[in-house]
């Protein structure tokens, strides 16, 4: 490479002896470094390095080599060339798309295997009716067919679960043949037909349906109902332990009506399931009377006792006891309560809360440390200019420490750095958090060395 260099520069040399007049010398050649694999940055450093200069910059895809980094230059690596010449670039875009295959109309392992094999993976796969496709197979993607994705990006699908549900027909109030026609006429089929009195349903018209009316089946799916057989006498339901929703349903499906219904604390019955009713369960009453019932609001509450300025154990004992649990615990410092003891509680002391409920505690770790500043520079003693040190240290807190005297080294023109009296260096050093009243030890200039 030396010797191609110097061939060349003895060749212009030539040229400018033959020419019979003075001439620049050559240049002195540089060598082309190797970019390829760096980042656009580091290949423009390193080029700046060998004297040359970045060329035209272009991007390009590539399988194998990481977007961003170089995947060729022009010229190659260690070719010599005048200083400052340019080297152009090509830029990694990552990986060359491929093209998204069509799944539609595969099954889920079908599409899977087929975008595997197209170097792609399988996304979300949702499901969906669908009237048309056959349960199990694929009715959309996303991208679709045909468009260019990156390898290894998702392709979502959705899967048919087959026909789409029909909403089942109000057959409440009608003849059999009529429910049975509305039933029919919505492509579903007449299920179980049973009888029952009823005070207030005419004979053969339906009381009930099952499922409800408005309700999304499959088409075919059966439609059971209960056919009146006239006026029935009313046995007052059992209602407690139900919600109230299901104490209102069950008692209006005896011919009988919800009456008042009142709340109340309960450490037994659940919230928002009936303690007790009225008229009891198994009564007789008269069609269209009122059954009143009581809903659980849940245990009955306790209040938070208070366990500020506790320790911690006496804090626990005290919230247990209360038939409560400890929740969280965090630690933070305080200038005020003494380390290991509650600074803080939530919920607050008084609040009326459910049996159980976490009270969450904030203990102290003792008083909040301070930032030692910084003395470096600073006078261990009055007299001069400068700060002194240990007022510094005073008004943070903290306390002089052990004081050290050493030399200081000089300057070129024999100065020392520090003068005699001056703080060199400190520990712990400037920033560190510390107790208040740590010491802070110094190191002071005793003059030049």
């Amino acid at each position: 490479m030396k010797t191609l260099s110097w061939t060349i520069g003895f060749a212009v040399l030539a040229m400018c002896l033959g020419l019979g007049s003075g001439c620049n010398p050559p240049p002195q050649l540089v060598t082309v470094p190797n970019v390829v694999g760096q980042t656009q940055a580091m290949a423009g450093s390193m080029l700046a390095v060998a004297q040359l200069a970045t060329g035209t910059v272009t991007q390009q895809c590539d399988n194998t080599v990481a977007a961003g980094l170089v995947i060729s230059q022009s010229p190659a690596a260690a070719t010599p060339v005048i200083p400052n010449s340019p080297v152009n670039l090509v830029i990694s875009t990552g990986p060359c798309p491929v093209n998204v295959p069509n799944v539609v109309g595969q099954t889920q392992a079908g599409a899977g295997a087929a975008l595997t094999a197209a170097g792609l993976t399988v996304g979300t796969v949702t499901q969906q009716c669908d009237n048309t496709v056959a349960v199990g197979l694929v009715i959309s993607q996303n991208p679709l067919a045909g468009s260019p994705a990156p390898p290894g990006s998702p392709v979502d699908f959705v899967i048919s679960t087959g026909p789409c549900p029909v909403n089942v027909p109000n057959v409440v109030g009608q003849t059999q043949s009529a429910a049975g026609t509305a039933i029919t006429g919505a492509n579903l089929i007449v299920g179980t037909v049973t009888q029952q009195c009823d005070n207030t349903v005419a004979a053969g018209l339906v009381i009930s349906q099952n499922p409800l009316a408005g309700s999304p089946v499959p088409p075919g799916s059966p439609v059971d109902f209960v056919i009146s057989t006239g006026p029935c006498s009313v046995t007052v339901p059992n209602v407690v332990g139900l919600t109230q929703t299901a104490a209102g349903t069950t008692i209006t499906g005896t011919s009988l009506i919800v009456g008042t219904v009142t709340q109340q604390c309960d450490n037994t019955v659940a919230a928002g399931l009936v303690i007790s009713q009225n008229p009891l369960a198994g009564a007789s009453a008269i069609a269209g009377s009122p059954v009143d019932f009581v809903i659980s609001t849940g245990p009955c509450p306790v209040n938070v006792p208070n366990v500020v300025g506790q320790t911690q154990a006496a804090a626990a004992t005290t919230i247990t006891g209360a038939n409560l649990i400890v929740g969280t615990v965090t630690q933070q410092c305080d200038n005020t309560v003494a380390a290991g003891s509650v600074i803080s509680q939530n919920p607050a002391a008084g609040s009326p809360v459910p049996p159980s409920t976490p009270v969450d505690l904030v203990i102290s770790t003792g008083p909040c440390p301070v930032n030692v500043p910084n003395v470096v520079g600073q006078a261990l003693t009055g007299g001069t200019s400068l700060p002194v040190a240990g007022t510094t240290l005073a008004a943070a807190g903290l306390t002089v420490g052990t004081i050290t005297y050493k030399c200081s080294p000089v300057d070129a023109s024999g100065l020392p750095l520090f003068p005699a009296g001056v703080v060199m260096s400190q520990s712990p050093p400037a920033g560190t958090p510390v107790p208040p009243g740590t010491p802070v030890d110094l190191i002071v200039s005793s003059g030049p060395c």
